[in-house]
């Protein structure tokens, strides 16, 4: 069998394993740094470089940002959100933007190292020193990145913990070869392109900054988007005819190839008579329509228009 170390390998039977990363949580721990460490920051003064090209990774991290802002009262606008191909587009707008706004913005998002570097050269060609800086935010700890951390530039980036990773793989594939239980290595899953559940290992992340690197782990108590145990009733049919509250972004249930999701799920549904009902439910729908639907409606459980849900009830 395969082991799928860091991104999942879709549409492969031989798959066995997984150790990979929990993008939403990345987004969350960077969220959590911009709260730490601007004060009294409000969402005029914050913008966020996203890539043009839509994809389960960057689209998994601005939502975890998104969602931890927001808890904690900061609201992201779609407007506020730049979608750039490479760095020379991201120095081009935020050039743009300091000449049409001066320099009010306090946190800067890029969703990769590379792009935090067009970022921090709109700023130093209009003559920002290192100390005149917002807090800029990149991912992937290049090796530019941490020049410009070092520099004072930027202010932090974020990498998967690569060697507990290959650890937990190796560990892992022992394990299978001698066929002994996994134990807290397969306590999570994924679900493969082609429907089948794999047992999965979620890494910690490295924060890196000026004053060094610190690993750090996902801590469920604190995380914004908890999972729900899947022995919860997800939903409540009220009726004959039924009314059903799904979120459609949860991170556990579907498979993403790019622009669709396959989403399946077993749905408990809570009856006025003494049978448990259940609802096998089974979708496609395009994640960037859908996410820009959830959003613009401001409702977590919203069911865009145009997504339309065939259930079939068993007894």
């Amino acid at each position: 069998g395969v082991i799928a170390l860091v991104t999942p390998i879709e549409n492969l039977a031989s798959v066995v394993y997984s150790a990979g990363v929990d993008y939403y949580g990345v987004g969350y721990l960077q969220a959590e740094y911009i709260l730490q460490n601007v004060e009294d920051l409000v969402s005029e003064e914050m913008v966020f470089f996203a890539p043009q090209a839509r994809g389960f990774s960057p689209d998994q991290v601005l939502e975890g940002l998104k969602e931890t802002l927001e808890t904690n009262g900061v609201i992201v606008s779609e407007d506020q959100i730049l979608r750039v191909e490479n760095r020379y587009m991201a120095q081009e707008y935020m050039q743009n933007l300091l000449n049409a706004n001066g320099a009010i913005y306090k946190a800067i998002w890029c969703y990769t190292d590379e792009i935090a570097a067009g970022v921090i050269e709109a700023w130093t060609n209009l003559g920002f020193a290192p100390s005149d800086m917002p807090l800029i935010i990149g991912y992937e700890a290049t090796e530019e990145g941490l020049a410009n951390i070092a520099a004072g530039l930027q202010s932090m980036t974020v990498k998967p913990d690569y060697e507990d990773l290959a650890n937990a793989a190796a560990e892992a594939a022992d394990k299978l070869m001698s066929d002994e239980p996994l134990g807290d290595l397969g306590e999570d899953y994924i679900i493969d392109g082609i429907g089948q559940e794999i047992p999965a290992y979620f890494g910690p992340w490295v924060i890196i900054d000026k004053e060094g690197e610190q690993i750090v782990e996902i801590d469920p108590e604190t995380d914004p988007d908890p999972e729900e145990p899947e022995s919860e009733p997800e939903s409540i049919i009220m009726d004959n005819v039924g009314e059903i509250n799904l979120d459609l972004l949860n991170r556990i249930n579907y498979h993403y190839d790019p622009p669709f999701v396959y989403y399946t799920h077993e749905l408990p549904l809570l009856s006025f008579g003494d049978v448990q009902h259940t609802v096998n439910l089974s979708l496609v729908f395009n994640y960037g329509s859908y996410r820009d639907e959830k959003y613009n409606n401001k409702n977590p459980f919203f069911i865009a228009p145009g997504y339309k849900l065939n259930l079939q009830k068993r007894l």
